[in-house]
């Protein structure tokens, strides 16, 4: 961790390892340790920042069927409390994802137009 567009050192969370880092709180950061484990790290910030405790939550890897080198297989809820996985699905890649903006205003557009085909 290092400040952001501020002078100022590196300092080391993980102890041996680690990937996929993603902020939980202003004094908590979520990631894969070098053993497939997602840890959370809580730590005192100031002008050096410390760990206060590690925990490591579950392995990974029964979530993603084995270990994987994305960047991006695992997102976490801003208060902790929920974890979303990308799973493998056997050799193939996972379909692409489809994200709907303004959905609310899709569905009573497909509504309106379902009661019109009526």
């Amino acid at each position: 961790v290092r400040p952001f567009m501020a002078e100022g050192g590196k300092f080391l969370i993980s102890e041996g390892g680690a990937v996929q880092p993603r902020w939980i709180s202003n004094r908590e950061l979520v990631y894969v340790d070098d053993t497939g484990m997602l840890t959370v790290a809580a730590l005192k910030i100031g002008t050096t920042v410390e760990v206060v405790k590690r925990t490591a939550l579950f392995s990974i890897e029964r979530f993603l069927g084995g270990r994987s080198n994305s960047a991006w297989v695992y997102d976490v809820s801003r208060d902790g409390k929920e974890f979303l996985f990308a799973k493998r699905v056997g050799a193939e890649v996972v379909p692409q994802a489809t994200v709907v903006l303004h959905w609310s205003q899709e569905l009573a557009k497909r509504i309106r137009e379902q009661g019109n085909a009526r």
